[in-house]
């Protein structure tokens, strides 16, 4: 969601050597969006494009949780 593609490094950086818990998911979800440059345009407003970032992010991250504990 931003003008050219950009990795959310500091997202990365967060799970690395970490186990993944609730928390750390929903942080590095919003360390997704601070790293996102949203614009606003006639498909989507940059906020629902942030919250859209966020919730698939925590999305992904959970699938993961759900893979590292077992599940899945």
């Amino acid at each position: 969601v931003a003008p050219i593609d950009r990795r959310a490094t500091d997202a990365e950086q967060l799970r690395e050597g970490r186990i993944l818990t609730a928390d750390l998911i929903d942080t590095a979800a919003s360390a997704a969006v601070a790293a996102s440059d949203p614009i606003d345009d006639i498909r989507a407003s940059a906020s629902y494009r942030r919250h859209t970032v966020h919730t698939l992010t925590r999305r992904l991250l959970g699938e993961a949780w759900a893979r590292q504990s077992g599940g899945v």
